[in-house]
């Protein structure tokens, strides 16, 4: 009988916390692991979408006689700008789905009256609709003015779409919601405000490749966002 009550003891408090110890230790290991595993997912998802984007802008170009369309930014309504004309309700026609244009990781941290999370570089152009910097092909609907596909002399280096917000100009303190780094660990308060960081983003090329890409806030604004059509 004595050795029969042995066999049945239980384990002791000392031992089940032990227990409880350890597994919460392995949690903490494995969680940051799956979840690094699921944001590849999301960013392999925003990739894709960004490729399907790129066919409904060459659909697009087709049958406009090759030249761009127009449409404000996603992230107008931030700065008191229109909602419409954009990306969802000018290709949409051209796309199967609404949902290629957004990235499951951005919709998580938009600002919810905004649409779509796909950003593009805004044209800039002066009181009487000229072009200032030439770095620009998806047109400003106020003037009217898109430009052809000819006109990038280096598509495999122009940033035609990319997740999240580029535009320099935002306030830093709706920076997070409505982010560039989409992607990436830093913040985007820190990324603007000039910290030594490094970001990135998925970008859809005027060649229609898209890829992941790296970058500080110089790069960015120098190499990318200040590219040159």
């Amino acid at each position: 009988m004595h050795q029969l009550r042995r066999r049945l003891r239980g384990f002791t408090l000392i031992e089940l916390l032990v227990v409880i110890a350890i597994i919460s230790i392995l949690a903490s290991m494995l969680m940051p692991v799956f979840a690094r595993a699921r944001e590849q997912a999301r960013k392999a998802v925003c990739l894709s979408n960004l490729k399907q984007v790129g066919s409904a802008i060459h659909m697009y170009l087709q049958d406009n006689d090759e030249r761009f369309p127009l449409a404000f930014a996603f992230w107008a309504p931030v700065l008191g700008g229109p909602l419409r004309p954009n990306l969802i309700t000018t290709l949409g026609p051209y796309a199967k789905d609404a949902r290629i244009f957004k990235c499951p990781t951005f919709d998580g941290k938009a600002l919810r009256t905004l649409e779509g999370g796909f950003d593009f570089i805004v044209s800039e152009v002066d009181a009487n609709c000229r072009p200032i910097r030439f770095n620009e092909v998806i047109g400003n609907p106020l003037c009217g003015i898109s430009w052809g596909e000819p006109s990038i002399s280096n598509p495999s280096k122009f940033p035609l779409v990319f997740c999240g917000m580029g535009f320099p100009g935002l306030p830093l303190n709706v920076r997070d919601r409505v982010p560039l780094n989409t992607h990436s660990d830093p913040s985007d308060v820190a990324f603007w405000r000039g910290d030594n960081v490094v970001g990135g983003t998925n970008i859809l090329y005027a060649d229609y490749h898209a890829e992941w890409e790296a970058f500080t806030q110089q790069a960015w604004l120098r190499d990318i966002y200040g590219a040159r059509r």
